[in-house]
């Protein structure tokens, strides 16, 4: 299966290449990309803390992403994205992108929550193993009956935190390169300075998870 895999991943790097080296309006495909990943994602994710999404669901997502993007993009729903636009008064082309891009992350969660609720959850047997192994907080209080004898390994208030601090390093860093090269010094040093003391904090707070 992993060579299938590789195969299958090669097909469609190929393919992306063509369609990117083709097209005119890379941007507007690798928005139409980030649409359709953040629309199957957010039941992806939902999956670690909630206990009833289920396989179904994620298939769901994965399934009515794409369509749902494209119905947005080029079908019916661009009408309902063009009043949306209008709403406000003056737009641009990002405001068109950030409606079609929440509409189709609601419309592709919804279509998953309902196959979800009209699915069966996993096997008890089956979360039990993952709730022992994984120790996940959030929504799993009726799988935790079945594991007593586990409690979750992290915290929330924590793991919150190193996001946060790992996000402001990131997005600190990222711009210092492009602020340097457009001369504006004193903003590329803020941005350097707030995402080294954020990589700091970063280090103390997994340091401190790590030694308690």
């Amino acid at each position: 299966w992993a060579l299938r895999a590789a195969k299958a991943l090669l097909v469609v790097g190929i393919v992306a290449v063509w369609i990117a080296l083709a097209s005119n309006q890379n941007m507007h495909l690798l928005q139409i990309g980030m649409t359709i990943t953040a629309a199957s994602g957010v039941v992806m994710l939902l999956r670690w803390f909630w206990w009833r999404v289920n396989g179904w669901a994620d298939f769901a997502a994965q399934l009515f992403a794409l369509p749902t993007t494209i119905f947005y993009e080029f079908g019916p729903g661009r009408h309902l994205v063009a009043a949306l636009q209008r709403l406000p008064g003056e737009h641009s082309a990002d405001d068109g992108y950030g409606f079609t891009f929440v509409l189709t992350v609601a419309t592709t969660t919804l279509f998953a929550l309902g196959t979800m609720v009209a699915t069966r959850p996993e096997p008890v047997d089956m979360l039990a193993s993952f709730f022992r192994r994984v120790r996940p907080y959030g929504w799993w209080r009726p799988v935790a009956k079945h594991c007593p004898d586990c409690l979750p390994a992290d915290s929330f208030r924590r793991d919150l935190g190193r996001y946060g601090l790992g996000l402001i390093l990131a997005l600190g860093l990222l711009f210092v390169m492009g602020l340097f090269l457009l001369g504006r010094f004193l903003e590329a040093a803020a941005f350097l300075a707030g995402g080294l003391a954020a990589g700091g904090g970063l280090i103390r707070l997994i340091d401190y998870d790590a030694n308690s």
